[in-house]
Protein backbone atom coordinates (compact mmCIF):
# COMPACT_ATOMS: atom_id res chain seq x y z
CA UNK A 1 0.00 0.00 0.00
CA UNK A 2 1.27 3.45 -0.86
CA UNK A 3 1.46 5.38 2.43
CA UNK A 4 1.03 8.72 0.66
CA UNK A 5 -2.29 7.72 -0.88
CA UNK A 6 -3.93 7.23 2.51
CA UNK A 7 -3.12 10.64 3.98
CA UNK A 8 -5.90 12.53 5.75
CA UNK A 9 -7.28 15.48 3.75
CA UNK A 10 -5.85 18.90 4.58
CA UNK A 11 -2.55 17.67 5.99
CA UNK A 12 0.77 18.00 4.22
CA UNK A 13 3.09 15.02 3.96
CA UNK A 14 6.54 14.58 2.57
CA UNK A 15 8.36 11.41 1.74
CA UNK A 16 11.93 11.48 2.92
CA UNK A 17 14.43 8.93 1.78
CA UNK A 18 16.90 8.11 4.49
CA UNK A 19 19.86 5.78 4.21
CA UNK A 20 20.50 3.42 7.09
CA UNK A 21 23.54 1.23 7.58
CA UNK A 22 22.59 -2.19 8.91
CA UNK A 23 24.97 -5.16 9.18
CA UNK A 24 27.34 -3.83 6.53
CA UNK A 25 24.74 -3.18 3.89
CA UNK A 26 22.70 -0.15 3.06
CA UNK A 27 19.02 -0.13 2.77
CA UNK A 28 16.63 2.75 2.15
CA UNK A 29 13.54 3.24 4.13
CA UNK A 30 10.79 5.69 3.51
CA UNK A 31 9.81 7.92 6.38
CA UNK A 32 6.60 9.84 6.27
CA UNK A 33 6.73 13.20 8.02
CA UNK A 34 3.64 15.05 8.96
CA UNK A 35 4.31 18.71 8.16
CA UNK A 36 2.37 21.53 9.72
CA UNK A 37 -0.84 20.46 11.36
CA UNK A 38 -0.23 17.67 13.86
CA UNK A 39 -2.97 19.23 15.91
CA UNK A 40 -4.99 22.32 15.04
CA UNK A 41 -4.49 25.20 17.45
CA UNK A 42 -6.42 28.32 18.32
CA UNK A 43 -4.79 31.63 17.30
CA UNK A 44 -7.53 33.92 18.60
CA UNK A 45 -5.43 35.21 21.53
CA UNK A 46 -2.52 36.02 19.26
CA UNK A 47 -4.83 37.59 16.69
CA UNK A 48 -6.40 39.77 19.40
CA UNK A 49 -2.96 40.87 20.64
CA UNK A 50 -1.86 41.77 17.11
CA UNK A 51 -5.08 43.74 16.56
CA UNK A 52 -4.56 45.63 19.86
CA UNK A 53 -0.97 46.47 18.90
CA UNK A 54 -2.07 47.76 15.49
CA UNK A 55 -4.80 49.88 17.07
CA UNK A 56 -2.35 51.34 19.61
CA UNK A 57 0.17 52.17 16.86
CA UNK A 58 -2.53 53.81 14.76
CA UNK A 59 -3.73 55.87 17.73
CA UNK A 60 -0.14 56.99 18.38
CA UNK A 61 0.26 57.93 14.70
CA UNK A 62 -2.91 60.01 14.72
CA UNK A 63 -1.94 61.70 17.97
CA UNK A 64 1.54 62.55 16.64
CA UNK A 65 0.00 63.92 13.44
CA UNK A 66 -2.53 66.08 15.30
CA UNK A 67 0.05 67.37 17.78
CA UNK A 68 2.39 68.23 14.90
CA UNK A 69 -0.31 70.17 13.05
CA UNK A 70 -1.21 72.06 16.24
CA UNK A 71 2.44 72.88 16.88
CA UNK A 72 2.89 74.06 13.29
CA UNK A 73 -0.14 76.36 13.68
CA UNK A 74 1.32 77.89 16.84
CA UNK A 75 4.75 78.36 15.28
CA UNK A 76 3.23 79.85 12.11
CA UNK A 77 1.41 82.52 14.15
CA UNK A 78 4.69 83.51 15.80
CA UNK A 79 7.14 83.18 12.91
CA UNK A 80 5.21 83.38 9.66
CA UNK A 81 6.06 79.78 8.74
CA UNK A 82 4.65 78.94 5.31
CA UNK A 83 3.68 75.70 3.61
CA UNK A 84 4.88 72.35 4.95
CA UNK A 85 4.47 68.70 4.05
CA UNK A 86 4.22 65.96 6.63
CA UNK A 87 5.54 62.72 5.16
CA UNK A 88 6.90 59.34 6.12
CA UNK A 89 5.39 57.00 8.69
CA UNK A 90 3.31 59.72 10.37
CA UNK A 91 1.06 59.86 7.29
CA UNK A 92 1.12 56.13 6.47
CA UNK A 93 -1.20 53.91 8.49
CA UNK A 94 0.51 50.72 9.56
CA UNK A 95 4.04 52.14 9.35
CA UNK A 96 4.22 54.22 12.52
CA UNK A 97 5.80 52.59 15.57
CA UNK A 98 6.75 53.35 19.15
CA UNK A 99 10.05 54.95 18.16
CA UNK A 100 8.96 56.59 14.92
CA UNK A 101 9.98 60.15 14.24
CA UNK A 102 8.03 62.83 12.39
CA UNK A 103 9.28 64.01 9.00
CA UNK A 104 8.41 67.50 7.76
CA UNK A 105 9.50 69.39 4.66
CA UNK A 106 9.01 73.16 4.97
CA UNK A 107 9.06 76.26 2.82
CA UNK A 108 10.45 79.51 4.15
CA UNK A 109 12.07 78.08 7.26
CA UNK A 110 14.88 80.36 8.34
CA UNK A 111 16.35 77.82 10.73
CA UNK A 112 15.39 74.16 10.18
CA UNK A 113 17.35 72.96 13.20
CA UNK A 114 15.62 75.35 15.63
CA UNK A 115 12.25 74.41 14.13
CA UNK A 116 13.01 70.69 14.55
CA UNK A 117 14.06 71.18 18.18
CA UNK A 118 10.97 73.22 19.00
CA UNK A 119 8.63 70.73 17.32
CA UNK A 120 10.35 67.79 19.05
CA UNK A 121 9.91 69.39 22.45
CA UNK A 122 6.28 70.24 21.75
CA UNK A 123 5.13 66.89 20.40
CA UNK A 124 7.44 64.65 22.41
CA UNK A 125 9.02 62.88 19.44
CA UNK A 126 12.10 63.30 17.32
CA UNK A 127 11.36 65.54 14.33
CA UNK A 128 13.32 65.80 11.09
CA UNK A 129 12.84 69.07 9.22
CA UNK A 130 14.09 69.45 5.66
CA UNK A 131 13.82 72.61 3.55
CA UNK A 132 11.73 72.24 0.40
CA UNK A 133 13.86 74.56 -1.70
CA UNK A 134 17.10 72.58 -1.68
CA UNK A 135 16.30 69.07 -0.55
CA UNK A 136 16.59 65.83 -2.46
CA UNK A 137 13.61 64.71 -0.38
CA UNK A 138 11.41 67.61 -1.52
CA UNK A 139 9.83 65.86 -4.49
CA UNK A 140 9.05 62.79 -2.43
CA UNK A 141 7.55 64.95 0.34
CA UNK A 142 5.34 66.79 -2.15
CA UNK A 143 4.24 63.59 -3.88
CA UNK A 144 3.72 61.33 -0.86
CA UNK A 145 3.13 63.76 1.98
CA UNK A 146 0.16 65.67 3.32
CA UNK A 147 0.29 69.38 2.66
CA UNK A 148 -0.13 71.75 5.57
CA UNK A 149 -0.68 75.50 5.24
CA UNK A 150 -1.25 77.96 8.09
CA UNK A 151 -4.83 78.83 8.97
CA UNK A 152 -5.77 82.37 8.08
Amino acid sequence: MDPLSSKPPGLAYAAVLTANADAGRRRAEESILLLGAVMPFDTSMRDAAVARERAEREAARREAFERTVSALEEIARETGLGRAYLFGSVVRPGWFGRNSDVDIAVEDADDSLSLAVRLSRTIGREVHVVPLDDSAVAEHARREGIEWTPES
